[in-house]
């Protein structure tokens, strides 16, 4: 979480210069902790489910005795890529290679930075204030497809110009930058009904395709982007009257618009599972893109009277008006 405060700059300061920094790192904390190969094999022979063989044919007993003596001498058995042994009877897959499926999709940690600069001074009659901001956030996963920028900036004046009249504007914009992975139609991200030797990279399918599997690490491999880019410009006009004495009239205009831009990039690419069998990411590659915008216009006209007389009496008129409107537009293409 980043924190920026910013404070107006007082009538008669001197010119001040400002500038901070904030670097952090972050990563997943309080991860599930998966079961190991036997123990999953155990927990799948207890619920007595397809009586003792796994969904894609291998003997769940003769896997056990597999693990365990692969465990003591990995090198007994003729694997290929992530511990995949086949049987020489039956001719199916044995997966031997236990790991951590849910940490292999996380980085290390992801790296954390915000700068801000400010410039602030004034006169007897005039205040003003200027700064600048920048936080980038990278994600915790693999290929840096999870991150987030920001860029700010505002500008405040405040000006004495009569002893009856004052006028202040207040002027802010920001960028933000969102990116995050697209992943298959038919696999989720943080899948975690996987167990441990499930192979991760390829596995080779009866036609001799080696296609890289639907592990979660994998999927972020094959993931494209979902990007947003929103943008917010927003400007507050002050104006104070005092023609009379006790009379105070004040006029604010404030325009805030936000808009934002979302391109999502969905593309077709192979895969497998354990089944081997081919599978696509989409049905189709396709782009898609979202425009939205909302414009908002406020409008506030009051004003105040004060009087006093005999020095026990005091009497105090307000009135105001106020309109607001805001428009709101989407295009989904």
């Amino acid at each position: 979480v980043i924190l920026v405060t910013t404070k107006k700059a007082k009538k008669g300061d001197g010119f001040h210069v400002n500038y901070n920094n904030n670097f952090g790192f972050q990563s997943s904390i309080n991860r599930p902790e998966q079961a190991d190969g036997l123990e999953w094999m155990q927990a799948y022979l207890d619920g007595e489910f397809n009586a003792g063989k796994y969904y894609t044919g291998q003997d769940i007993k003769t896997w056990m005795n597999y693990l365990t003596e692969y465990r003591k001498n990995p090198g007994k058995f003729q694997t290929t890529g992530d511990g995949v042994y086949v049987d020489p009877e039956t001719g199916l897959n044995y997966y031997l290679n236990e790991k951590d499926l849910y940490a292999n999709m996380l980085d290390d940690y992801g790296f954390l930075q915000a700068h801000n600069v400010s410039l602030s001074g004034g006169t007897d009659k005039l205040a003003y204030r200027l700064s600048l901001g920048y936080n980038s956030e990278q994600g915790i996963l693999i290929t840096d497809k999870d991150r987030y920028k920001r860029l700010s900036g505002s500008a405040y004046i405040s000006a004495e110009i009569t002893s009856w009249l004052t006028q202040s504007v207040d002027i802010r914009y920001a960028q933000s930058d969102k990116n995050m992975p697209v992943t298959s139609d038919k696999t989720g991200l943080y899948d975690m009904r996987l167990p441990v030797v499930y192979p991760e990279g390829s596995l080779t399918l009866p036609d001799g395709t080696s296609l890289m599997t639907n592990t979660p690490s994998n999927v972020l491999r094959m993931a494209t982007d979902n990007n947003t880019i929103r943008d917010n410009a927003r400007i507050l006009s002050k104006t104070v009257l005092k023609p009379l004495k006790g009379l105070e009239v004040a006029f604010e205009y404030t325009f805030d618009k936000t808009w934002s831009n979302q391109n999502v990039n969905k593309a077709s690419i192979d895969y497998t599972t354990v089944e081997l069998a081919k599978i696509q990411t989409a049905t189709t590659s396709s782009l898609e893109t979202t425009h939205q915008s909302t414009d908002y216009n406020a409008i506030n006209l009051y004003a105040n009277y004060r009087y006093s007389w005999n020095d026990t009496h005091n009497l105090s008129l307000m009135g105001g008006f106020n309109q607001e409107s805001s428009d709101w537009k989407k295009l989904y293409t």
